[in-house]
């Protein structure tokens, strides 16, 4: 009982800093002089997307950018999670691919958008892509620094009751990485969404992203808050997938936190 009651007041907590916010920005667009067409309104916002609700043009966008975020984040990570491993298991590939690593998870991927997108087109596989590539990266330096931290106690233990280093990678080190593993999905949610949103950003004919560029070109703010509004609810949505897969998988780590 007691427990009910304090996940009832964690979630009244979480809900009314957002609840003053929609008022105080309600209050400011209306006394602050064309502050609805500079800043928009949480009224304005939903008077632009519910005609597009009711159309259905709204459900359309968002599915379109979800499935791209979705896609290329499913392929980025597995990817990115396959080449992590593989490292540790070899490393003088380590050791050998790290500057490469490095240099191209510096390159912002708005860069490297127009060449994607000329070689891929302006349908669906350009987006895919670059939120697979924006998300790589970091599942890649999450595996790979995770199987680093496995515990080398548990790796000699096994060494010495005649195990090889494929029983160890796959009986200690892949068991020792799902944590961090997990922590990079849910940081590659934003950074799926940024690559399928750029993508659309710069050429696309569907999506959020095109809703919003086109509302900018309208100076249709409170437009424009409303497809930022619906970029954060897929995140928000694929972040709860992740956080739902993650106590399937290990129901242990929910219960130490």
């Amino acid at each position: 009982m007691h427990q009910i009651t304090k996940n009832k007041m964690l979630t009244l907590a979480k809900i009314i800093p957002l609840i003053i916010f929609i008022i105080i920005w309600e209050f400011l667009a209306k006394v602050i002089e064309n502050g609805t067409f500079f800043f928009g309104s949480p009224s304005s916002v939903m008077q632009s997307i519910y005609p597009r609700i009711v159309n259905g043009t709204f459900f359309v966008n968002s599915a379109i950018t979800f499935y791209e975020a979705f896609l290329g984040f499913i392929i980025g990570n597995i990817i990115g999670t396959t080449v992590g491993l593989l490292l540790w298991y070899f490393p003088i590939a380590a050791k050998i691919s790290r500057p490469y690593i490095i240099a191209l998870g510096s390159i912002p991927i708005f860069a490297v958008s127009p060449i994607v997108i000329i070689w891929f087109g302006i349908g669906i596989t350009s987006k895919v892509i670059l939120a697979a590539l924006s998300t790589v990266v970091i599942a890649t330096v999450q595996a790979f620094e995770g199987a680093s931290q496995t515990n080398n106690k548990l790796l000699d233990q096994l060494y010495s009751m005649g195990a090889d280093k494929y029983q160890t990678f796959k009986m200690v080190v892949i068991p020792s990485t799902v944590a961090w593993l997990f922590a990079g999905y849910k940081m590659n949610v934003a950074f799926a969404l940024l690559g399928a949103f750029i993508g659309e950003f710069i050429s696309s004919e569907k999506g959020l992203g095109h809703m919003i560029i086109m509302a900018m070109g309208l100076f249709n703010i409170p437009l424009v808050l409303g497809g930022v509004l619906g970029i954060s609810l897929i995140s928000i949505m694929l972040t709860t997938l992740i956080g739902w897969f993650q106590k399937l998988v290990i129901p242990w780590n929910n219960k130490i936190n």
